[in-house]
């Protein structure tokens, strides 16, 4: 079977590059399938303006979230079975970074015409795809998973005497940050903690003079740096280089490429993240918990959906119940609670591999075409 899958990608020298979404949904889960069952093969593309030749061969198309009006009149005329995968609600709240641009690009509209016209849809989880039932009824859920083939998803951790409590969370997570950002900052003024715990902020990403969202998260987790003691250490961060942070109470860990994402957990012990409770969020998927879970990480965050589904108060650090000042205070106390959590978390996460997962997808594209 000869499958195109259609998604924003850049090409870099050559090399395409893709962002999470991409990854996660569409590139990942197509390169697992193939290893299982190399009948199944795969390109990609930025749309559906490629050679006819290509098309003539191809048995089934997948598009990420939304269609362009151009592609559904296309695809009217190819007669290709195709569907969308889909992993997020596509009507935002008024505080999502994407809001407005949302709004001014039709983008409800758009993507619900897509879903109405797709033969299936495929999507994250079970509340999402209620949302698509009164456009589709050929709602399919394939979860998101882990590839533990690919190295940077295999643990290798580097050790450290602090308790690192990472946050991997991408650009559009200012209003959820924002739920505990105080207490954050509480924590890097505590005595224990500047000596024994450490915040991490993945994937920073700054040049000077220029706007960035994880400067904004680094304001907001250290109280605009006045929580670290260290005034050459904040200097030095407050040029926006790439600083070595490993002896002190909080740190950064530069943007890597995608397929690079995992490697950044063998530098933490806990991913913290903090989810507020909304409709839109209520949609998302547990990837934060199979990738701590995956990568020996604990988990810390809201009891919410889509995270109350996996958690328990065996494998998760409830920040509905605690504070983050409360829960890292107790961990740094009781270190045999971080080795439990991580444990637990493991073990019910492995259910998410991909390997496991793309046995559901196999199954799927067979009675799409059978």
């Amino acid at each position: 079977m000869n499958i195109l899958l259609i998604h924003h990608l850049t090409d870099n020298n050559g090399q395409a590059q893709y962002g999470a979404v991409p990854y996660y949904r569409m590139q990942k889960p197509h390169e697992v399938l193939n290893r299982l069952y190399p009948e199944y093969d795969y390109i990609t593309s930025n749309s559906l303006n490629i050679e006819e030749s290509i098309l003539k061969q191809t048995d089934l198309i997948l598009f990420t979230r939304s269609v362009t009006e151009s592609d559904l009149l296309k695809l009217n005329e190819l007669g290709i079975k195709w569907g969308i995968d889909i992993d997020d609600y596509w009507h935002l709240p008024d505080d999502h970074l994407l809001y407005q641009n949302y709004l001014d690009n039709d983008t409800p509209k758009q993507t619900e015409n897509g879903l109405t016209q797709a033969h299936f849809v495929i999507c994250t989880t079970e509340i999402l795809a209620d949302k698509i039932k009164p456009f589709n009824k050929n709602v399919y859920v394939i979860e998101n998973g882990i590839d533990t083939e690919d190295k940077s998803w295999q643990p290798n951790k580097i050790k450290s005497n602090k308790v690192r409590f990472g946050f991997t969370g991408g650009t559009t997570h200012v209003p959820d940050v924002m739920l505990i950002n105080k207490s954050v900052s509480e924590s890097l003024k505590d005595v224990d903690f500047k000596k024994k715990g450490q915040i991490v902020l993945c994937g920073f990403n700054a040049e000077f003079n220029k706007a960035s969202v994880y400067v904004g998260y680094e304001r907001l987790l250290t109280d605009d740096l006045n929580s670290i003691s260290d005034q050459d250490y904040v200097r030095r961060l407050k040029k926006l280089g790439n600083v070595n942070g490993n002896s002190y109470e909080y740190k950064r860990i530069p943007n890597l490429p995608v397929n690079q994402f995992g490697t950044i957990h063998n530098e933490l012990d806990i991913v913290v993240a903090p989810l507020k409770e909304t409709e839109f969020n209520s949609c998302k998927s547990n990837i934060k918990m199979l990738e701590a879970g995956f990568m020996d990480c604990a988990i810390m965050c809201h009891e919410v959906s889509p995270y109350k589904e996996l958690m328990t108060k065996d494998n998760s650090f409830s920040l509905t119940d605690k504070t983050f000042f409360e829960w890292q205070r107790y961990i740094i106390e009781n270190p045999n609670s971080l080795i439990d959590k991580k444990r637990q978390l493991k073990e019910d996460t492995k259910r998410f591999n991909l390997t496991l997962i793309s046995e559901k997808r196999h199954r799927l594209y067979q009675t799409l075409f059978n």
